[in-house]
């Protein structure tokens, strides 16, 4: 739904290793770009995607994954010069890279700002994982917990820890409300996942889609093919106020692409990547959850 777009967009519009320059060329002609924030080039940023986590071995597979990237941060921060040594890696323990970076930024004189992109990706498999293998009752949430919200809950502890003196700001993006509650140590989170303000952030409303088919197609042309990526990509509401649906950004630039590539000799199919099996082992767990099964604390997403 554009969340990892959003990230990704974030940590450019925040990385103070960008130049002016080169933010100005990234961002130009778009809102910000046009009505700069004040956390432009702010930042060290360290930004993660936990959804390549193996929820087989999460502690193992987690570590790895917070060190890769405090890695690439200090490689990309050393040699930018905004940090004076090489963050020092523990291979066995993430919090004490977690720490050992932190001392670094602190030392640097600079703040950092964290995104954690799927933030619930691996912990939502594993949910499944275990509601298959021992059922949505007592013993399969016990599973999940010491499996998985383990791991998430000593990772918020030891964030949350560093938001006083190191990290100035934290976003996180997800999917499924049930797995947030492993993150109940990060209970300063704001949830933006319904705020009015944020309903049109995550995707393309039908005005942008008209907007980028209007680049190359007639009227009568972009109304045939906008009804048909309306058709495909199934637009969302968040908000039961909201009029105009929002569409999957990778579902459109899919449809896009496909009828470039065609030449517009047929109708192109949608994204398989957009409605992955994954979805329907989702879909199959909140329906057997919602039949009756051994309730489960309740987080909402979060965005931001």
């Amino acid at each position: 739904t554009g969340k990892s777009l959003l990230a990704n967009q974030l940590a450019l519009w925040q990385d103070k290793a960008i130049t002016e320059e080169e933010r100005m060329e990234l961002f130009a002609g778009t809102y910000i770009g046009l009505n700069p924030s004040d956390d432009a080039g702010k930042y060290l940023v360290l930004a993660m995607d936990v959804s390549v986590v193996n929820e087989r071995d999460v502690a193992r597979s987690f570590t790895n994954v917070v060190n890769a990237s405090i890695y690439d941060f200090s490689e990309t921060y050393c040699q930018a010069g905004l940090l004076d040594k090489a963050v020092a890696i523990d291979d066995e323990d993430f919090a004490s890279s977690l720490s050992n970076m932190a001392s670094a930024v602190s030392l640097s004189g600079n703040k950092l700002s964290l995104i954690v992109d799927e933030a619930d990706s691996f912990a939502n498999r594993l949910l499944l994982e275990v509601s298959h293998e021992k059922g949505l009752g007592e013993s399969g949430y016990d599973a999940f917990v010491k499996n998985g919200v383990s791991v998430l809950r000593h990772f918020g502890r030891v964030v949350k820890s560093k938001s006083g003196s190191c990290i100035e700001r934290m976003y996180f993006t997800g999917v499924l409300p049930v797995a947030w509650s492993a993150y109940s140590s990060l209970n300063t989170v704001m949830d933006l996942t319904h705020d009015p303000a944020f309903q049109e952030t995550l995707g393309f409303k039908s005005s942008d889609i008209d907007e980028l088919l209007a680049l190359r197609f007639p009227a009568e042309e972009r109304a045939k093919h906008l009804a048909a990526i309306q058709r495909t990509c199934n637009g969302y509401r968040r908000l039961s106020s909201q009029v105009d649906a929002l569409y999957n950004p990778q579902g459109v630039w899919f449809y896009l692409d496909q009828l470039e590539s065609h030449d517009d000799q047929m109708v192109p199919r949608i994204d398989p990547n957009v409605l992955p099996p994954a979805d329907d082992e989702v879909a199959d767990f909140l329906v057997r959850h919602a039949a009756g099964a051994f309730p489960l604390p309740y987080a909402d997403s979060v965005v931001g």
